[in-house]
């Protein structure tokens, strides 16, 4: 195989001669690139293109979007080559965590410009996703009720309540404000799945409301009845098992359980800061028949992207 590929490769970097970049850590971003090659093209550049991404993780701050105007052709292609090792992230690295002791590593809740908390709900530990904590750990609720209403003087903001019987939900009847603030109904369906941030419990009646805006009630498929399996995220008292992790809106901390093996002074803990959902988006004109094409990726690595319910 390592032979089949010699004469590709090599056809593909003689071809690039006249367009080539190279992307690096402390050099040329993946955005720039994209500018870069977009201005040729618009001078009226018709060559190939190869943009070489050197090993080492590539942080973006936001979507890497092209263009109809960014396309290759068949026989001048635009062509993303990785090294081993390199990897284009949506998320940033989470330092300064300190032990807490009892198996617990904890970090100040990151903040922005404006002295807020950014609110996040993925925990990425030396490459692999932590568990959220949650409960019940290894099953899931059932409601016994659900209805949505129509809040008052809105046309796109409904009151959704489910009703579960009340000793399933003691975790959240014991809840401060501020740490049932940070928990979301996680909620799965026949053909769809829901994350819903909890905005009241009722310990009496068993009721947990929550919001949604959208134009019109559930559709059919997705109707929350007592077929959806649920589970709470996010729940302190759910904290107790290595690889879990919690958003601590109360003491404003994130906190994590590592593994047996991980040790704090070697491992890299990282986040979706930025909030992308996509790191790549191609984006055409199908009114006007233009679309984006002959742009290839080989070799890269994607990683680490985030749609949050709380902003």
């Amino acid at each position: 195989m390592k032979n089949a590929m010699i004469p590709v490769l090599a056809m593909m970097t003689a071809v690039a001669t006249a367009g080539e970049l190279t992307v690096e850590v402390g050099g040329i971003t993946p955005q720039q690139a994209i500018e870069k090659i977009r201005a040729a093209k618009k001078s009226g550049d018709k060559s190939a293109w190869v943009v070489r991404v050197k090993k080492g993780i590539h942080r973006i701050d936001k979507t890497l979007v092209f263009t109809p105007d960014d396309s290759g052709s068949e026989s001048a292609p635009v062509t993303w080559l990785g090294e081993s090792g390199a990897i284009i992230s949506g998320g940033t690295e989470i330092k300064g965590w300190k032990d807490d002791g009892n198996g617990v590593w904890s970090v100040p809740a990151p903040i922005n410009d404006k002295g807020e908390i950014i609110w996040m709900e993925e925990l990425w530990v030396n490459g692999r996703r932590a568990e959220w904590a949650s409960f019940p750990k290894s099953s899931f609720l059932k409601m016994v009720s659900a209805k949505q209403v129509l809040e008052k003087g809105w046309t796109n903001r409904w009151l959704e309540t489910a009703v579960f019987k009340v000793a399933d939900i003691e975790p959240l009847t014991k809840l401060t404000a501020e740490q049932l603030a940070g928990v979301q109904m996680m909620m799965r369906h026949k053909w769809s799945f829901n994350k819903k941030v909890v905005r009241k419990v009722d310990a009496a009646t068993g009721a947990v409301e929550s919001i949604a805006v959208r134009p019109g009630p559930w559709k059919s498929w997705r109707r929350w009845n007592s077929d959806s399996n649920i589970r709470f995220a996010n729940v302190p008292s759910a904290f107790t098992e290595p690889g879990e992790w919690i958003y601590d809106l109360a003491e404003k901390k994130i906190k994590y359980r590592p593994l047996p093996q991980e040790k704090i002074e070697t491992s890299v803990l990282v986040m979706p800061l930025q909030k992308i959902s996509r790191i790549i988006e191609f984006v055409g004109d199908i009114d006007r028949n233009r679309f984006v094409h002959d742009i290839n990726f080989k070799g890269i690595a994607f990683m680490y992207t985030d749609v949050c319910q709380r902003r």
